[in-house]
């Protein structure tokens, strides 16, 4: 029956915004032309709030251990080879970059270190 109320439905192509996939659709009916639906901005309730600030801690939270593991590691890889014929390799890899950069246009940008507590 809904059928019969509606002349044709027109989709676009999908697109990524804000990384989330929104796509456009276009209902058109019968007498009336296309339909554009009233948006209502409906508030959110308290649960809700409560809900979306919980994600978003819990989210804070495992971007903070991902940076300390990684941080760890780091520390943990220049302890290892600290004194040893790697560390003479990678101080003269980045002596090697910083003299090529000072010969090109391209600045350099030394990584940065972070101090073992």
């Amino acid at each position: 029956m809904v059928n019969e109320f509606i002349e044709k439905i027109v989709v676009f192509e999908a697109e990524k915004i804000n990384g989330k996939r929104e796509q456009r659709v276009d209902i058109y009916l019968n007498f009336i032309g296309n339909f554009i639906a009233p948006i209502m901005d409906i508030p959110l309730s308290a649960k809700e709030v409560a809900e979306q600030e919980e994600a978003e801690r819990l989210r804070l939270e495992k971007l903070q251990r991902q940076k300390d593991k990684s941080r760890e590691k780091s520390r943990d890889w220049r302890e290892k080879i600290k004194g040893t014929d790697k560390e003479q390799q990678a101080l003269e890899k980045r002596r090697a970059k910083y003299a090529e950069s000072r010969a090109s246009e391209k600045p350099y940008k030394p990584q940065k270190k972070y101090q073992s507590a």
